[in-house]
């Protein structure tokens, strides 16, 4: 049968033809609990360099966004105040709100138009 997917367990072979068997290390367990637990946890975490501008809606300051490399990209980063909000219900539904339009904007890729890297949601609780 034809297939694309590998059947040998070892794909490197040594330059005298024999499978390379790797001995478990500490990431292998971190490794099989993503696999296992079917979700991947990622903290992103931002300076809040300089503000950039407040109003009603909230405050907006600038930031970085490191990459793995270790460069940095300025972005622009909005925090929703809940102050003029009754109640957690209907803050949470205005940034759900927010969260969809930001979604929606982040697909389009235009020059003229700003990118959306992420839109997270924090909600503020008493």
């Amino acid at each position: 049968m034809l297939t694309t997917t590998r059947q040998d367990v070892y794909a490197t072979i040594t330059h005298g033809g024999k499978p390379v068997i790797h001995e478990p290390n500490e990431l292998v367990d971190q490794y099989k609990q993503i696999l296992d637990e079917g979700r991947l946890s990622w903290t992103n975490h931002l300076p809040l360099l300089r503000l950039l501008g407040s109003g009603g809606q909230g405050v907006v300051y600038l930031t970085e966004l490191r990459g793995t490399d270790g460069f940095t990209l300025p972005a622009a980063v909005k925090i929703f105040s809940p102050e003029r909000f009754e109640d957690v219900c209907s803050y949470d539904e205005a940034m759900q709100r927010v969260a969809r339009a930001s979604a929606r904007v982040a697909q389009i890729q235009h020059d003229n138009l700003l990118y959306v890297y992420n839109s997270s949601i924090v909600i503020a609780s008493a």
